[in-house]
């Protein structure tokens, strides 16, 4: 093979880079459900694919014509199934196996169709433009899916179409040309299709590592104010919105409310219970606080049995009811554990946030409140400053 140095420069080439973008590949950062890790691996199996098609291709200057129309054809388009497949792991989770099986069906009709092709020596300008039409296929599936997709790696996305649409354009323009570009005396020409297809697998790369990483950082930062018992948000996130949330309350002077409830005794259930008893009697309040809160409101799990909500464009009087709606939907959580009941219940602290407030004195005084609340009992509201309300002597039952 030393006659054709530049084929041998350009296979060099494309190995060591599709090699070391798969093993590239282990180190990227990503998230540990199975969907994520076979995303990944049909991406690295793209980088091989890709090099063996060429290798294929190269096939047809040692006088393996045949070999070289099988494995350049299937391989090429199994590159482009294997970047979809990845994208649909990734983005949906799951791949029919009917759809994988319709994807090695044209792979394998392809395939045979261009061997048909080139044992009755037809036209090669013809099997090549029957390879682009059939590249339209995955090229378009690929664009069509990460188009669809709403997520926040839009420069990954991006560099992803761009890598796999410039790719099918750059064969449109080589493929008529390939016969000359490709003949071994030509030196010069292979070099630049090498970079070229370097350049390519380059910008996939970095467009899928910018993707895993954008994930991460996005799922950390998620995470980071998330609370891990209930899924609710924690007390960082407070922090971090609470400035906003207060400055448009002056801008456009509307009223805000603020209620800390607490799940009554907590600590003599996980003494009585257990503290898995006690961890699912949170998670149950959790979840029955979730379904009365407005989408614009903001519920935060702030203590071990704190609950904190916010409730923007709101006034006192109607923050009465939805912590009186609260309260009476906490009491219906009841449930069994241990073949013991498990009555839950909760009492509120009501503050309305005036004119001047930070976040700290706010809260502070919807504590104090809760604290007044569990002293006439069970299941009390208590608005800040406020005597508490004469409805509330009695613990509060759903109608």
């Amino acid at each position: 093979m030393s006659e054709h140095p530049a084929l041998m420069f350009s296979l060099a080439v494309l190995f060591i880079a599709s090699t070391t973008f798969y093993l590239f590949t282990f180190i990227l950062p990503r998230r540990p459900e199975r969907q994520y890790r076979l995303s990944l691996i049909c991406i690295q199996y793209a980088f091989i694919a890709s090099f063996i098609g060429y290798v294929g291709f190269v096939l047809r200057f040692y006088d393996q014509l045949i070999w070289s129309v099988v494995l350049t054809n299937a391989f090429l388009i199994g590159t482009f199934y294997l970047v979809y497949m990845g994208l649909v792991y990734r983005h949906i989770g799951s791949l029919a196996v009917g759809y994988i099986a319709l994807m090695v069906t044209h792979i394998v009709l392809f395939c045979a169709l261009q061997t048909l092709l080139a044992k009755h020596s037809q036209s090669e300008m013809l099997r090549d433009l029957f390879s682009l039409v059939n590249l339209v296929l995955p090229v378009s599936l690929i664009v069509k899916l990460e188009r669809s997709q709403g997520d926040h790696s839009l420069l990954g996305k991006n560099m992803i179409i761009a890598a796999v649409t410039l790719f099918w354009i750059c064969l449109l323009l080589i493929y008529p040309m390939f016969i000359k570009f490709y003949r071994p005396d030509v030196n010069q020409n292979i070099y630049f299709v090498a970079l070229g297809l370097f350049s390519l697998q380059s910008l996939f790369f970095a467009g899928v590592a910018y993707i895993q990483i954008n994930e991460l950082v996005g799922k950390l930062k998620a995470d980071s104010y998330t609370d891990s018992l209930t899924g609710l948000k924690n007390r960082l996130f407070l922090n971090r919105i609470a400035e906003s949330l207060f400055s448009a309350a002056r801008r456009y002077r509307f009223g805000n409310c603020l209620m800390v409830a607490e799940l009554d005794e907590l600590k003599s259930l996980k003494k009585r219970c257990g503290n898995p008893t006690g961890d699912e009697a949170i998670k149950r309040v959790a979840e029955c606080l979730v379904g009365l809160v407005r989408k614009e409101d903001i519920l935060i799990r702030i203590d071990c049995e704190d609950f904190l909500v916010l409730l923007p464009n709101i006034s006192a009087s109607k923050a009465k009811m939805v912590a009186e709606r609260m309260v009476a939907a906490v009491q219906q959580c009841s449930f069994s554990a241990n073949q013991q009941a498990v009555p839950l219940s909760i009492s509120i602290g009501l503050s309305a946030i005036q004119d001047g407030d930070d976040l700290q004195a706010a809260i502070k005084r919807a504590e104090q409140a809760k604290i007044q609340a569990q002293k006439l009992g069970i299941s009390q509201i208590q608005l800040a400053e406020t005597q508490p309300y004469t409805d509330m002597a009695e613990p509060i039952v759903a109608h």
